[in-house]
């Protein structure tokens, strides 16, 4: 249940990650892979998200790959709340085609909204299409961090995280809670997000907890 994100730019340091992690998260948007290199890639037979971030591409050519990549096998796309319907449901009809989890995203980078926009960000994930809604919020204070944690009492399968201070204590009681899974970094200086744990970091303190970090089967 711990995800590993790999923002790696060369594809062979990429490949070597995702063959041995048993589940990934592979950042496209931090690299510029070819379309056989996306193949390879998400071939693997590990489950492995597939995720664009708006910035290094445009939505043509983020569309492109993470249609390509769901095409190759990937178990789940990642795709941004606030993207334009067409370009999502287009994803959303291959991923229904081939069997992949559709996770619907929603950001803030600078801070946790009031609980009523949380709720309403969180409901809108699931009208636009997701199999899993995903919130992830910079947590600056101790109220944020409660208010996202007051999501686990809605219905629904997700992945509720924080980023900034208060994120590594987010990501360490997500599992607990009923998050889906969580995300940690492959190594140190390799975070993809401000608060993430490396994965060793996640698993020596989740096993001192006594938190199971089996990963659930895809409903």
């Amino acid at each position: 249940m711990i995800c590993v994100s790999i923002a790696e730019s060369s594809f062979e340091k990429c490949l070597a990650a995702v063959r041995r992690e048993p589940f990934s998260e592979i950042r496209l948007d931090q690299a510029f892979f070819s379309p056989e290199q996306i193949t390879e890639l998400f071939s693997s037979g590990n489950r492995i998200i597939a995720t664009c971030r708006p910035g290094n591409h445009d939505d043509t050519m983020r569309k492109e790959m993470l249609i390509h990549a769901v095409e190759s096998g990937a178990s789940y796309v990642d795709i941004e709340l606030e993207a334009p319907s067409e370009y999502r449901n287009e994803i959303i009809k291959v991923a229904r085609k081939h069997n992949c989890q559709v996770i619907i995203s929603f950001h803030d980078y600078l801070d946790t909204p009031a609980m009523s926009r949380l709720e309403k960000n969180l409901d809108l994930c699931y009208c636009a299409g997701a199999d899993i809604a995903k919130i992830a919020c910079m947590v600056n204070d101790r109220e944020a961090l409660l208010r996202l944690f007051q999501l686990y009492y809605h219905k629904g399968r997700k992945v509720v995280v924080g980023m900034g201070l208060f994120g590594p204590l987010s990501r360490i009681a997500a599992l607990s809670l009923g998050s889906e899974f969580t995300f940690a970094s492959l190594v140190g200086g390799k975070q993809t997000a401000p608060g993430q744990l490396t994965r060793q970091a996640m698993e020596q303190i989740l096993a001192v907890l006594g938190i199971n970090i089996e990963l659930k089967q895809p409903q």
